[in-house]
């Protein structure tokens, strides 16, 4: 088997990292950082590049938006087509350090019967297995490094919450307005970042998001706020708000949530569309489709999207 790298072709990029610096507070050996974050960026070399930032979902990692295995995943794509795309790994994920005596406990790590449940639903002929081609047990490349990326979730909901949307707002101050892309658990934080900044969120794509509105989380709490255990208030500006797409897969089970959430979010003021695959030729996607085999042709169908419709409202056109 040949090394990896022979098997990527050539590339020329800017790329980079960066740290966001948490809420500092002091303590008996000194001043310290609570809930600093990682993030990783690649960009095409322009300067117009339109923006992307990519918030992953539950107990995963920024690398959910590069793929796993030998199969690309959003962030390299979304590069591929022009755009500068940062990957943020949420406070106490990736590489985000994940101090217990800071941040508390959290869930217990991943396992393969989990991943299965959760991202690869029962297996399909069909779409089924096209979205999730390859094995489902240990030894399979793909699902091999999608556990070993995953992590428990923080069980202080409403602290992680904040935590990512004050994460996800500081990077906008960097980056400067930008599409916000966020998966499953990773939802809060492009909620918060549209109401408290819109003026640097020209659009959000929630995929899955975490719902349906005010679900009890079990041991992690409860969604006392409808779409997050924090209040990120609502909608309150004279202008247009920034478009929202709600994007729902056609395997996963999830689509009466997303329906849900895409009523709450207009309850707030918000112009949300829902997106299904289903209805556009992807039946059989699950919960993980930022990474699936046909993950490429769901992201040129939100591109599409975006495009097409009267959610495209940014400066710089997918």
């Amino acid at each position: 088997m040949p090394a990896p790298h022979r098997n990527r072709p050539a590339e020329t990029l800017r790329r980079g990292e960066l740290w966001l610096r948490g809420e500092l507070r002091d303590g008996s050996e000194g001043t310290w950082q609570e809930a600093p974050a990682f993030v990783q960026w690649e960009a095409p070399d322009d300067d117009d590049a339109p923006v992307a930032v990519l918030v992953h979902g539950g107990g995963g990692q920024s690398t959910d938006w590069l793929g796993y295995g030998d199969h690309d995943g959003w962030a390299r794509r979304l590069v591929r087509k022009g755009w500068a795309v940062y990957l943020l790994d949420r406070p106490g994920h990736g590489r985000s350090p994940y101090l217990p005596e800071r941040m508390g406990g959290r869930t217990p790590g991943a396992t393969y019967e989990l991943a299965d449940r959760l991202f690869l639903g029962p297996a399909q002929d069909g779409a089924g297995s096209e979205a999730w081609p390859w094995e489902r047990s240990p030894g399979e490349p793909h699902l091999d490094e999608l556990v070993a990326s995953s992590a428990g979730m923080l069980l202080d909901t409403a602290r992680a919450h904040e935590q990512d949307v004050a994460r996800t707002v500081q990077l906008l101050e960097r980056t400067g307005p930008a599409v916000v892309v966020v998966h499953s658990a990773g939802a809060p934080a492009g909620w918060g970042a549209l109401l408290r900044r819109p003026d640097l969120v020209r659009a959000v794509v929630a995929v899955e998001p975490l719902g349906p509105p005010y679900r009890d989380l079990g041991e992690r709490g409860r969604l006392e706020h409808g779409l997050s255990a924090v209040d990120l208030g609502r909608w309150e500006s004279d202008g247009p708000p920034p478009p929202v797409l709600v994007v729902s897969a056609g395997a996963s089970g999830r689509a009466r949530d997303d329906e849900q959430t895409v009523a709450h979010l207009r309850a707030l003021g918000l112009e949300a569309e829902h997106l299904l695959l289903a209805e556009h030729g992807l039946p059989g996607n699950g919960h993980g489709l930022v990474f699936e085999a046909t993950n490429g042709q769901v992201l040129d169908l939100v591109l599409d999207r975006l495009r097409r419709s009267s959610l495209d409202r940014t400066e710089h056109r997918p």
